[in-house]
């Protein structure tokens, strides 16, 4: 067999160069690792014996484009980048002046300037900005990227492209920036919006992203509804999840009500998770006062607060609990009802 590379060359990929780093320019990377000293020298030491395999990429830009890019990076990330703060490079063959953003390869780049030696990379032309900082997204964080933060840099480009475009549709932007569905942005954008603090028991591997989209569901009607769901009655929710080992079809029926709640605009202060002796008696005199006031609704909670009361009449028996004896005949009372 015989091929021609001249005659093989994919113009897309864009231009292999050798260039010096003082002519790049990096910006605030979105990254799964910091660069440390180690990394960096490991990098070095690769380079130096057996030369650069991997090339960086950098995008080259007229001054509009390169505007409209820093524009597009500071909305992003909480930026201040000014057009004024960089310097062009002229680009013979081009007859004119490119401003050269690094896209991906910033280890790469630093252990080349630590070394003294030209940067291998690949210069690409007319590239859209929205479509660079996915791919300075991709390129950094690769397969390795926690779920949650990928959720986290689509939700942004997505708010970003739906404010300039408001006719843009999940669909649409996902088959165009995305490798996942508009199932999937929709459930992005419900975690996105529930408060870091639920979030927080996903990231720690407490209950699972199916789960939580569950809750946030709830949380994203609640918002629709212009229904004060608090932070802290959501983290109860996740507190009994976890103390109580629910399954996920458990978990969705117990959500259900909530629903109804909503749409009748009720509020029920009900402590899910009751810290034994001060929570128990809020919780026995929250129950009592909701059977009364709301009593199909209070049936429900009354039905789920089941596996709370049954143990907290269980310690009382073991002698966790102590000086209860107000508590324990309304605890039996309840089980009665209940069953």
């Amino acid at each position: 067999m015989e091929i021609s590379l001249n005659n093989s060359r994919i113009t897309t990929v864009g231009f292999p160069v050798k260039i010096a780093p003082k002519c790049i320019i990096t910006l605030q990377q979105a990254r799964r690792e910091k660069i440390t000293p180690n990394t960096v020298t490991t990098l070095k030491k690769s380079i130096s014996e057996l030369g650069q395999f991997h090339s960086g990429i950098i995008a080259a830009m007229t001054r509009p484009e390169a505007e409209e890019y820093l524009c597009l990076i500071n909305e992003l990330w909480g930026t201040g980048y000014d057009i004024s703060q960089f310097s062009p490079t002229y680009i013979t063959e081009k007859k004119g002046f490119y401003y050269l953003y690094l896209i991906s390869g910033h280890r790469r780049l630093c252990a080349c300037i630590e070394l003294g030696i030209e940067y291998c990379a690949e210069i690409f032309f007319k590239k859209r900005p929205l479509q660079l900082v996915r791919e300075q997204i991709e390129e950094n964080f690769h397969k390795a990227i926690p779920l949650q933060d990928e959720m986290k840099n689509a939700v942004l480009l997505w708010r970003l492209c739906k404010a300039r475009d408001q006719k843009l549709t999940l669909k649409k932007f996902s088959g165009e920036y995305l490798s996942h569905g508009p199932s999937w942005l929709s459930n992005a954008i419900r975690f996105a919006n529930l408060p870091e603090s639920v979030q927080q028991y996903y990231i720690e591997g407490k209950l699972s992203m199916t789960i939580l989209h569950e809750l946030a569901k709830v949380f994203d009607y609640a918002k629709k509804k212009n229904y004060e769901m608090a932070t802290d009655e959501l983290v109860r929710m996740c507190q009994v999840m976890i103390v109580e080992r629910m399954t996920y079809t458990q978990i969705v029926e117990q959500l259900k009500p909530l629903y109804q709640e909503i749409d009748g605009q009720i509020k029920l202060e009900f402590q899910l998770y009751p810290d034994h002796n001060n929570n128990t008696k809020q919780l026995l005199t929250t129950i009592k006062r909701q059977s009364t006031i709301y009593q199909q609704n209070a049936k429900e909670y009354l039905k789920s607060t089941k596996p709370i009361v049954t143990r907290l009449g269980r310690e009382y028996a073991n002698g966790v609990i102590r000086d209860a004896d107000e508590i324990i005949p309304p605890i039996n009372k309840i089980l009665h009802d209940i069953n």
